[in-house]
């Protein structure tokens, strides 16, 4: 079996990567809406240990990490200036298998870091992003094998801007 030990490195594309910022702000998504990056003030905040039906979202002054139910994976978000960068990743089992995500639960949140636990049919992992930070670390859980990281030839431009 293979372990998972990921550390997804895009401070390339964020500005101003390892300069000290504010603290990490974990969000409650609502629920069975498409999610919007411009429309934050409809998101709640999440207190550990709370399931989101919604999902959740992780968010420093360099990223914005998306984990909702029915997803692939996790979505990265890069706050550049002309825009946002996406990266999508998706947990894979053992046997390489990718699920949508079942179940989204704030795992920790402290001064320096905030963590997301998510599930999927066969495996499960955490997402964490900590203040200051341009890159988000993946703790494997129970069934997870690798992780892949998708994105387009063009990195996933968008035109909305922080």
């Amino acid at each position: 079996m293979v372990r998972l030990a990921a550390l997804l490195i895009i401070g390339a594309l964020a500005c101003g990567a390892g300069r000290p910022g504010r603290r990490v702000k974990v969000w409650s998504l609502p629920e069975g809406q498409q999610v919007r990056l411009d429309e934050r003030e409809e998101w709640g905040s999440a207190p550990v240990g709370s399931t989101l039906a919604g999902g959740g979202a992780l968010e420093n002054r360099h990223l914005i990490v998306v984990v909702r139910p029915g997803a692939m994976g996790p979505e990265l978000y890069a706050k550049v200036e002309d825009g946002v960068t996406q990266v999508q990743l998706a947990l894979l089992d053992g046997n390489g298998a990718a699920s949508k995500i079942s179940k989204v639960k704030v795992a920790r949140w402290d001064a320096n870091e905030a963590a997301i636990q998510f599930f999927t049919e066969t495996a499960e992992a955490e997402i964490v992003l900590g203040m200051g930070r341009a890159f988000v670390k993946v703790e494997p859980g129970r069934g997870a094998g690798s992780l892949e990281v998708r994105a387009s030839p063009v990195y996933g431009r968008t035109r909305w801007k922080p």
